[in-house]
């Protein structure tokens, strides 16, 4: 369900009065290909619908983005979504998750933001050892925003937090509304480019 398939469709039913609307808020595109002209009324029966489908490793950080997660939740879904990363790149990602795992059972005391845009964390051992973690506050990864167009460089913040000794995180797909506004527009550019003969027009539900 693309919009190459869509253009596909009308270029075998399109007629001179069709009529694509465009319903950004629910990023839908409904083509009335029996559309009204100046002399008929139509019931326009005849109608193709697109819904524009986020791609799946898009969805998957999408999802991940609505709730906080602990240390080993967040290193797991770093570890099985690192090929998406393209900032930092895939060893450092590796190797934040292999710190994380080495990092199991030590209290987090305090954190600092370095000048580089890092955080840096310390923490105590069992032992009361202490060392220190840093971690970025952002990284950036690499996946079609919709199904079935170019991969997009989208930001995602992380936010740390301690909560008795443990560290607590949350990704925040950063503009997200604007980012998907966006490539839903590309999705009707790629539709106007396709079919120029089209009239395509912005509405609301």
């Amino acid at each position: 369900n693309d919009v190459r398939s869509l253009a596909k469709y009308l270029e075998r039913f399109e007629r001179p009065e069709s009529v694509a609307l465009c319903f950004g808020e629910t990023r839908q595109i409904t083509c009335f290909i029996d559309y009204h002209t100046k002399d008929f009324a139509s019931h326009c029966k005849h109608q193709a619908n697109f819904q524009a489908e986020f791609g799946a490793n898009y969805a998957m950080w999408r999802k991940f983005c609505e709730r906080p997660w602990s240390q080993k939740e967040a290193g797991e879904f770093l570890e099985d979504r690192a090929a998406d990363v393209t900032e930092p790149d895939s060893a450092s990602i590796m190797e934040m998750v292999m710190k994380f795992d080495a990092l199991k059972k030590v209290s987090f005391r305090s954190s600092m933001r370095l000048h580089d845009g890092m955080r840096q964390f310390t923490y105590h051992e069992e032992n009361e050892a202490r060392g220190n973690l840093t971690l970025p506050e952002a990284i950036q990864i690499r996946v079609p925003v919709f199904f079935g167009m170019e991969p997009d460089t989208v930001k995602v913040r992380i936010r740390y937090r301690i909560e008795e000794g443990a560290l607590r995180f949350r990704f925040m797909i950063a503009d997200r509304e604007i980012i998907e506004q966006d490539r839903f527009q590309r999705c009707q550019d790629a539709l106007a480019v396709a079919r120029p003969d089209l009239m395509i027009l912005n509405a609301t539900n």
